[in-house]
């Protein structure tokens, strides 16, 4: 695990102090690759001259401008089309009250406690996390008693290993102090080794990527509809009080056109983030007509939950950091090595509201 100097450390001379700001800057102007797991966008943008000139309002600055290194993608405006999403089709088990339409039982009007309502318990990452865990620590290095001993007590594999995860770390901290804090927050909680669950703020990746608010909203509407036919079908009618029915749906992909590499959206979180599986937990109130042949409404009120296994690519000897020393593969060895771990990002976002008509 990377650790902080401790104060024994400590008390470098005014020229190595001096060294090693401008170590930290020529490393700040170099642009990361950052997509999960594949990682083609750049980091660091025009990071440097950004934090230099202190400019505001500059796309290239603020994130929503191409990055240097491709980062820039349709869509994170929410004025290009959002493309067809596509479910990753895994049926609940036979005992599991919500159907394939992510729709409970219909109910009497009430409010529900959305903490009470469970994640789809099935992610597509799945199977690539319990690899992943039990790969982490199991690679160690190819060296004998002599070829430590010459190489001072560390092989030179490990030597390397301390080199990539240093200057990782470094890429991180100016990540953050730059234009591409969640980038750099994820990078440094992988070297962090904790594994643990990263916990993302999806109302303001909503804010920032307003193509993925503009589809989460289509979905709501989707599954609104759905709610009025299962209504119908339940033998709800003209005249009766309104119901509710609980929501959550099993998680679709987001992130990418369909059938392309072209990303949906751009920016820090894309460098980041990259795609990712989305579903979404609440309810929705449906209101019968009055009269026979009159229309039905429904209010959707559900949650967005996002959930991504962060890895790096265990075999692309590409950059992941333009001008770096390290590949994609080299970080993703730190992961083998028991230096870094892979984890789980993911987060729940606050109630979004969608309402709408059925004739």
């Amino acid at each position: 695990m990377l650790r902080t100097p401790s104060s024994a450390d400590r008390g470098a001379s005014a020229t190595e102090y001096a060294a090693g700001l401008l170590v930290v800057a020529a490393i700040t102007a170099t642009v990361f690759t950052f997509d999960v797991p594949e990682r083609v966008t750049g980091l660091f943008d025009a990071g440097l001259s950004c934090i230099e000139d202190g400019t505001e309002g500059r796309a290239e600055c603020d994130g929503t401008g191409t990055a240097a290194g491709g980062g820039g993608g349709e869509g994170q405006d929410g004025s290009d089309e959002l493309g067809d999403v596509r479910p990753m089709h895994v049926p609940p088990e036979p005992s599991d009250p919500y159907g394939s339409d992510g729709l409970g039982e219909v109910g009497p009007a009430e409010s529900l406690d959305f903490g009470q309502i469970p994640s789809y318990p099935i992610h597509y990452d799945d199977v690539a996390a319990l690899d992943s865990a039990m790969e982490w620590g199991s690679k160690k290095a190819d060296c004998n008693w002599f070829v430590r001993g010459m190489s001072g007590g560390i092989c030179p594999e490990e030597r390397r290993d301390m080199d990539v995860a240093t200057e990782a770390l470094i890429h991180a901290k100016a990540a953050q102090a730059g234009p591409s804090p969640q980038a750099g927050k994820l990078l440094e909680h992988y070297l962090d080794n904790s594994g643990e669950d990263y916990e993302m703020d999806v109302d303001d990746f909503m804010e920032e990527v307003p193509a993925f608010k503009e589809q989460f909203g289509k979905d709501q509407g989707e599954v609104g509809r759905a709610a009025v036919a299962k209504a119908k079908e339940e033998g709800i009618g003209p005249g009766d009080g309104p119901v509710t029915i609980p929501v959550r749906t099993e998680y679709n992909t987001w992130g990418r056109k369909p059938g392309t590499a072209e990303p949906m959206y751009g920016g820090d979180w894309w460098r980041g983030l990259g795609s990712f599986g989305y579903s979404q937990v609440g309810q929705v109130d449906v209101y019968p007509p009055d009269e026979p042949g009159g229309e039905w409404k429904y209010v959707a009120k559900t949650q967005p939950e996002i959930k991504k296994y962060y890895n790096w690519d265990r075999d692309s000897e590409g950059e992941a950091i333009t001008g770096a020393t390290y590949s994609e593969k080299e970080l993703s060895s730190l992961h083998l090595r028991g230096m870094a771990q892979e984890f789980w990002v993911q987060g729940r976002g606050t109630t979004q509201f969608t309402e709408g008509t059925v004739g």
